[in-house]
């Protein structure tokens, strides 16, 4: 004769197990794929042509206006936000050297240019333009700055 198991049980067990098996998850993409994705976006900054992307992001700047259809982020001063969550997909208007860093997003400011590549920890670059005055955690050329974290 066998004895049927309740249904209260059965969801007891559902939900008790539903958070350990979420935080098992959470705590396998820290541990593990966490660190490799940033050391994919430092090998990606290492190995980029910085002089052509800082040529191409001062380009950018020059073409601020014309970017104005893009969502702008409040900010002081404004910036605008040119690839990310709400731009996904729309890079032809990215110049290739940018491309192939792969931001996650891009934000243009009225004097410098944000490469987010991965974060957190933020890792990415800043281009700054003429008579900015730079910041960053490691200056990797002149205008060009790794972003603190």
């Amino acid at each position: 004769m066998s004895r049927r198991v309740p249904v209260r049980w059965i969801m007891v067990v559902i939900l008790t197990l539903t958070p350990v098996l979420w935080l098992t998850f959470v705590c396998v993409e820290m541990s593990l794929l966490h660190p490799m994705r940033l050391r994919n976006a430092e090998q990606r900054i290492r190995s980029a042509d910085l002089a052509t992307v800082r040529k191409d992001c001062l380009e950018l700047l020059l073409q601020r206006d014309a970017l104005s259809n893009f969502h702008e982020v409040s900010a002081s001063p404004p910036m605008f936000f040119v690839l990310g969550s709400s731009t996904e997909g729309r890079v032809d208007h990215l110049p290739k050297s940018i491309r192939l860093l792969a931001p996650e997003y891009v934000f243009i400011g009225t004097n410098h240019v944000v490469l987010e590549l991965y974060g957190p920890p933020r890792t990415g670059i800043i281009v700054f333009g003429a008579g900015a005055e730079p910041y960053g955690s490691t200056q990797l050329m002149e205008h060009v700055w790794k972003m603190p974290p």
